[in-house]
């Protein structure tokens, strides 16, 4: 596992940042304790949009930074966002990790059950059975989707289980860099 950790550049472009958008945004924008809890929800957006990685306990976690991200980014290490991707990361890993345990058994899909794909106003889970629920339902509508085109479980098992591991490798071939311009374009949006 490759630690990420902002690197001494990622603070000298925040603290950049941070003065353009002070003294050059049209707006004016102030970037105070209100922006810092928008950057955070903008943040969170886009990591898990669609709430399927992290728990309700993540959040609360991350709670501790929801005013503190203006101070960070203008002058303070840019640790905490690092560490709030780290834990991300983690949950992602699990979950993959999870589904790819789901696909060593045929689901029955003959079982009527809904799948919702835009979980956006849903919720956070709050447990891992919870996040476990919802993962047996998309690892069942994977191989519901791949079933329509007449792939057979055993294809639909391992086109799932190559998808699967292909994301898990992109997720791991994320840098620091990486981690620093989703924060900045959170901040900057």
């Amino acid at each position: 596992d490759e630690v990420l950790a902002p690197e001494s550049r990622h603070e000298n472009i925040g603290e950049l940042v941070t003065t353009f958008i002070q003294k050059s945004h049209y707006n004016h924008i102030a970037v105070d304790d209100d922006l810092s809890s928008k950057v955070m929800d903008t943040y969170i957006n886009e990591l898990d949009r669609n709430r399927v990685y992290l728990l309700a306990s993540d959040l609360e976690f991350f709670e501790k930074y929801r005013y503190e991200l203006d101070n960070i980014v203008r002058n303070e290490p840019l640790d905490p966002v690092f560490d709030m991707f780290s834990l991300y990361r983690s949950r992602v890993r699990e979950r993959f990790e999870y589904a790819l345990v789901l696909l060593e058994t045929e689901p029955d899909l003959t079982v009527d059950e809904e799948y919702q794909f835009d979980r956006k106003d849903i919720a956070w889970p709050t447990t891992n059975e919870e996040l476990d629920e919802l993962w047996r339902k998309r690892v069942k509508n994977d191989v519901l989707n791949l079933a329509l085109t007449d792939k057979p479980w055993e294809e639909s098992k391992e086109v799932l289980r190559k998808r699967y591991a292909s994301y898990l490798k992109r997720m791991e071939q994320i840098n620091g860099d990486d981690v620093f311009e989703t924060f900045m374009n959170a901040f900057a949006h």
